[in-house]
């Protein structure tokens, strides 16, 4: 039953969860990361298409 834990196994359960906390962090950075990469690629691409529009543009005259 919850809260019949003894002393040791409340301190195996308390590194756990300060384990997975670290984890979680870990996965928010990571997140973050790629997140800020997508965000540049897609910056990219966007420019690129819009560089590509105005080379036609230019080309047929619109």
């Amino acid at each position: 039953m919850l809260g019949d834990e003894t002393p040791s196994e409340t301190s195996v359960l308390e590194r756990e969860v300060e384990l997975l906390r670290e984890m979680l962090e870990e996965t928010r950075v990571d997140r973050d990361s790629w997140k800020d990469q997508a965000q540049k690629i897609t910056a990219l691409i966007e420019d690129q298409s819009a560089r590509k529009k105005g080379f036609w543009a230019r080309l047929v005259g619109k």
